[in-house]
Parts: structure tokens; sequence; C-alpha cells
């Protein structure tokens, strides 16, 4: 899994570029001891952070909820903006949790995003480089994929 969440890394890189380096947009794979277990893994991830990180809340949303994310962090940033390219882009983003979930079980979910959401997690974090900062987390059994987007001050 952590190979895809590196190409997943690459993808949102070239994003970033479609955006004139206005945002960042990244992926970490994340260890979860116990399946349910999930908000102490995400608490000792920021508690990690070089940057002073309070994670202020953690919430289940559905897929509607993230794509709201994908369009105010990546779309209104895109310089590309036809319908058919950007939900080509968008897709290919929601493609990588389905490829990292049947790696991890191939009879699992293929869109674990889409069927069962995803985790939003809300920080106050130290951090004078973005103005705006978005985090969503989607657990595959014992592991998960944190997403994080950020607009530049």
């Amino acid at each position: 899994m952590i190979r895809i969440v590196d190409e997943l890394n690459g993808y949102l890189y070239s994003l970033r570029r479609l955006a004139k380096d206005n945002c960042d947009y990244w992926a970490t794979h994340i260890k979860v001891k116990n399946e349910g277990n999930v908000e102490q893994a995400i608490h000792q991830h920021f508690a990690k952070s070089h940057i002073k990180t309070e994670v202020t809340g953690i919430k289940k949303v559905d897929y509607a909820t993230i794509k709201k994310l994908f369009s105010k962090f990546i779309i209104e940033q895109l310089t590309t903006n036809t319908e058919d390219q950007v939900y080509m882009l968008i897709w290919d983003i929601v493609e990588y949790y389905g490829i990292a979930s049947t790696a991890v079980n191939p009879k699992g979910p293929f869109n674990p995003l889409v069927s069962e959401g995803a985790l939003k997690i809300t920080v106050k974090q130290e951090d004078v480089f973005h103005k705006e900062l978005a985090y969503f987390l989607v657990q595959i059994e014992n592991q998960a994929i944190l997403t994080g987007f950020g607009i530049r001050a």
C-alpha cells in the first residue's frame, strides 16, 4: 500500500502544477494498530509533525462532503476547468483509494471512499505557509491514507 500512496503523491504533485503552485496536495500512509483505534493513530501522526498541530475535530463524512473538498481545494484552483477534464482528474484520485483497498484485501471494497466515506479531520496549525487546510482519512482495515490539501497564503 505504501507504493500506491507514493504514486498518489506523484499524481497530486502534478495537480499542484496545474494549480500554478498556489496549492499543495499530499497523502500519507498511516498504520492503525487496532482497526477501531483510528482516532489515536490520527492524533499520533499529527503529534509528530514539525509544525505544531492540534487536532480539533474528527468527523465521519460521506463522499459528497469529500467532493466539496475536491471542488474547493482542487477544481477551483486549476488552470484547466473543462468539466470532462476535471471529472477525470478527480476520479483518478478516487481510484487510488480503491487500488490501495484491493491491494490490502482483494475481496474488500474497491472504492471505500465512495462506499464508506472518510473521516474529515479539522486541525489548528501554526502554519503561515497555508491560509487554509483540509484533511481526510480513508481507513482500509488496519491501514489508512491521510490526504491533505492546502491553499498557500
